[in-house]
């Protein structure tokens, strides 16, 4: 589910984008969300995630995860706004080029 980014006032310029997956069951995952330098602190990832929200639930979802890197504090804020609480860790494990 790609959802329809808003466009800027010269309706030419993309100010944000969301890329969401069905990941089992009734839960979506939200890959992507990008707002456009200019256009943050504008509300547009408050705009991006209702509308995220509200697509997700019209096709039947009731669950949606994201991963948000613990130093990205406005993420973390948003999402913070909307309900979204810490419910597991990620596990992150290092490649190594095979010789």
């Amino acid at each position: 589910m790609l959802v329809q980014p808003w466009r800027d006032i010269d309706a030419h310029t993309a100010v944000d984008v969301a890329i969401v997956t069905a990941s089992g069951g009734r839960t979506v995952h939200l890959a992507q969300l990008v707002v456009a330098p200019a256009a943050r602190g504008r509300q547009v990832g408050d705009l991006l995630l209702q509308r995220v929200c509200a697509s997700a639930a019209a096709l039947g979802f009731e669950t949606i995860t994201l991963l948000v890197d613990a130093e990205n504090t406005p993420a973390r804020r948003l999402y913070g706004r909307w309900g979204f609480r810490e419910a597991s860790a990620f596990v992150v494990g290092r490649l190594v080029p095979a010789a």
